[in-house]
């Protein structure tokens, strides 16, 4: 069956949505990927902060920016001018992961679907790379 231009264009605009507000949101929602340049930028011998408070601090300013209730930034101190970016960066970061569902669906994937295919994957044990190439594995299989 042939494809109408309009809907090859719609089709082809929701996959570029979907891979720039991926792209985005992959490092968001992985955390592990933060964690990873703790020791390499020597984030510990220049803050005099452990890390775990390090990833703390960072946990918590995630979480608000991901929607969560209240901004804290663990033991780190912040000033009001700093709280107001980050509300404004969860406004960013909210927006970003609409915009990637909604190109999901517009591409027909169900949230049932993307569950699915992340569902038994250790999402905060493994590298980006090798939770997507899980996921795909799975969706090819399924």
């Amino acid at each position: 069956m042939k494809t109408s231009k309009p809907l090859a264009i719609a089709l082809a605009a929701a996959a570029a949505l979907a891979l720039f507000t991926g792209a985005v949101a992959a490092p968001i929602l992985c955390r592990p990927f933060y964690y990873a340049h703790i020791g390499p930028l020597e984030l510990e011998a220049r803050t005099g902060l452990t890390r775990e408070e390090i990833k703390t601090a960072f946990d918590e300013m995630l979480d608000y920016c991901l929607g969560g209730e209240g901004f804290s930034t663990g033991v780190l101190r912040w000033s009001d001018s700093g709280r107001d970016h980050f509300t404004d960066v969860r406004g960013l970061f909210l927006l970003d992961l609409w915009a990637f569902a909604a190109a999901l669906a517009v591409l027909g994937y169900s949230q049932g679907e993307i569950n699915l295919a992340l569902k038994g994957i250790d999402l905060d044990g493994l590298a980006l790379e090798q939770i997507i190439k899980q996921a795909l594995k799975k969706m090819v299989k399924g």
